[in-house]
């Protein structure tokens, strides 16, 4: 293996070097080199492990890197002129991107990045490769504007190109514009040589390419896409939102069932209404660790900045996160512009004491969106951009970080005495905090069944429309709220239950508002933006499980008499004010009650001016309406006093 040939501690990754006898080459009268059968060997043993990868000693520790992160080290250039650094961090993501690559169901790897981590250079190296290796290979560079995208085209992927060694540069179209399009023609080959293996033998050529295009939502929808570098798309322009431009670019990377491309998606994140909303939209549908096969096709990833940070890498490529050992001292002293007190904090403590001598918020928010510790950072909003407290409801989501709040997974279904219980089921829809006090939930009466725990539980809906998109505003949302109780305060007066989900038909989730009016004994009250499910609790004789509107969300001003009709209005001005009026006093005074993170997860996300990606938050809204049910209208009350 390699390293054996050292003493343990000089043992790390060293570099390829091109052995002296490149330095003379033969060419036949085409102008084809002649290689020696010596610089053939060599050849051969190179892109074998471009191909396979490499094993090496490390500090002792046999250690893999795969094949394409071998050929990042060894041969992409960066800008600068410099080889990337071998860094152990690098080489994990680069495993990762194995298993990706190598899996049927997974179209690419959606990237929240550090900035100056070199993602964006990997994925270029990444793209040279597949176009110099794979016949017909039909690879593009989009970015968040198109000078970006033809910036990483020039900068990163020609000028690599340009500075690859001769055996590893295939020849290039004749008459092609270097400035648009790399057009590979011909492999390299072994001139005058019968036995070639599979990598090189074909002398037709590769008739591959890598090119880019501008920032639109037509930019590669059409024809078969190898490879593809979505670049920034935590910052794309609003006219082409990145939850719209991926479901479009994504059929070229499939052909019915069959996987024929990948992309890599790597990027920092803007502030959530420039372009980071978005991209968390994206990153949510993304969770490999809820679905192994996810609705976008992508698996995320994600490193903490100070993983990896520059001047803060040991000898071996290992990242000094927390304090150095000495040998790790005493070489980051040699190799670093870091003063002794800097190096002894690690580069944990150090980025976070340099974030936190910013004194303007907005400013130290957008460092720790740039350089994030977790991917609650990268994707925080500040308050300036919110309609809620921002700060009220990160430091309850950090509280919930270390102390995990006892909520169950579960299926609700009818038992054998034909009432409504739950099972667990970690694949359920459901949130269950707490079971309702009272067992007996539901009784009959002259009007038929009837809801008896009324006073004690309220319930929010957003149901889902008809049409499918991709991300949050497809889902529908129940919201079970429990009534604030004086005897018992700390414990009541906030959501105790949450279901999530988009059903097969909307019967199916009617069924489930259904299955929590009778597990909780309370009535629904829905976002009325279509009626279909008055009809439907009618005919299944469950009409006082529904309510009509809140006096609480009506105009007390209005001179139509018969304004109350069933649930609440999406597009009544005064409701809708009202619904974020009283949401915004929930947060500043009760936010602590607040147990289900993906609530205050979609709250940081609301904009109360575009409501349909935000259905979590619409549906708790709605509860809290109906939780205030028919108390008078302040504005009422004021005018009625003497």
């Amino acid at each position: 293996m390699e390293g054996s040939q050292y003493s343990k501690k000089e043992q790390y990754f060293r570099y390829t070097e091109i052995p002296d006898y490149f330095d003379e080459m033969e060419y036949d009268s085409s102008g084809a080199v002649l290689w020696t059968d010596k610089q053939w060997e060599f050849i051969m043993r190179e892109l074998t492990r471009c191909r396979d990868g490499h094993w090496f000693l490390n500090n002792g520790i046999p250690t893999y890197v795969t094949g394409k992160y071998y050929y990042f080290l060894n041969y992409f250039t960066l800008e600068n002129g410099d080889k990337p650094q071998y860094r152990d961090c690098d080489r994990r993501y680069f495993l990762f991107l194995d298993y990706c690559e190598k899996s049927p169901n997974i179209l690419g790897v959606i990237r929240v990045k550090s900035r100056r981590e070199g993602a964006t250079s990997q994925a270029a190296s990444n793209l040279i490769y597949t176009a110099t290796t794979t016949e017909q290979a039909k690879c593009g560079i989009i970015s968040k504007t198109g000078d970006d995208a033809k910036s990483v085209f020039k900068e990163m992927v020609v000028y690599a190109f340009r500075n690859l060694p001769l055996f590893m540069k295939p020849d290039i179209a004749a008459g092609d514009d270097p400035e648009k399009i790399l057009r590979f023609m011909k492999q390299v080959s072994r001139i005058k040589k019968k036995q070639q293996t599979s990598i090189v033998e074909k002398p037709e050529g590769l008739n591959s390419q890598i090119d880019f295009k501008n920032t639109k939502l037509n930019s590669y929808d059409s024809k078969r896409t190898t490879r593809l570098l979505v670049d920034e798309g935590g910052k794309f322009p609003s006219d082409v939102p990145i939850q719209r431009y991926w479901p479009i670019v994504r059929k070229t990377l499939e052909k019915g069932s069959k996987k024929v491309g990948f992309a890599e998606m790597p990027s920092t994140v803007n502030k959530l209404k420039d372009g980071g909303a978005g991209f968390k939209i994206l990153w949510n549908e993304s969770n490999h660790f809820t679905h192994k096969t996810t609705p976008t096709g992508l698996y995320r990833y994600f490193k903490p900045a100070y993983d990896g940070y520059e001047g803060f890498i040991d000898r071996y490529g290992m990242s000094v996160i927390d304090k150095p050992t000495k040998d790790q001292e005493k070489y980051l002293q040699e190799t670093t512009t870091l003063t002794i007190e800097e190096i002894r904090l690690g580069a944990k403590e150090y980025l976070r004491q340099r974030i936190e001598k910013i004194e303007d918020d907005e400013m130290r928010l957008e460092e720790k969106r740039m350089m994030p510790f977790s991917e609650e950072e990268a994707f925080a909003a500040d308050d300036s951009e919110s309609f809620f407290n921002v700060g009220l409801i990160r430091e309850q989501l950090d509280y919930l970080k270390d102390n995990k709040a006892p909520i169950r997974k579960i299926s609700f279904g009818w038992d054998s005495a034909n009432k409504v219980d739950y099972r667990d089921d970690i694949n359920g829809k459901w949130q269950l905090l707490k079971q309702p006090k009272d067992t007996k939930a539901v009784s009959w009466d002259d009007s038929g069944k009837r809801p008896l725990n009324t006073h004690r539980y309220k319930i929010g809906v957003d149901p889902f429309a008809s049409t499918i998109i991709v991300g949050k505003g497809s889902m529908g949302v129940i919201v079970v709220y429990e009534q604030l109780d004086s005897t018992d305060p700390e414990n009541t007066g906030m959501p105790v239950a949450l279901y999530v989900g988009r059903p097969r038909t909307k019967n199916l989730f009617h069924t489930e508002v259904l299955y929590a009016c009778h597990f909780f004994g309370c009535k629904a009250t829905y976002e009325n933006a279509n009626d279909d499910y008055f009809e439907w609790f009618i005919d299944k004789g469950y009409r006082n499980f529904i309510t009509k509107t809140p006096k609480s969300v009506i105009d007390p001003n209005r001179k139509a008499k018969n304004v109350q009709t069933w649930g609440v209005s999406p597009k009544d001005p005064f409701s809708l004010n009202k619904q974020l009026e009283l949401t915004q006093f929930w947060v500043d005074n009760y936010y602590h009650k607040m147990y289900f993170v993906d609530i205050f997860e979609d709250m940081l996300e609301y904009d109360h001016f575009n409501r349909t990606k935000s259905d979590i938050t619409v549906a708790f809204m709605i509860a809290l309406v109906a939780a205030a049910g028919d108390v008078r209208n302040v504005l009422k009350e004021k005018k009625e006093s003497p």
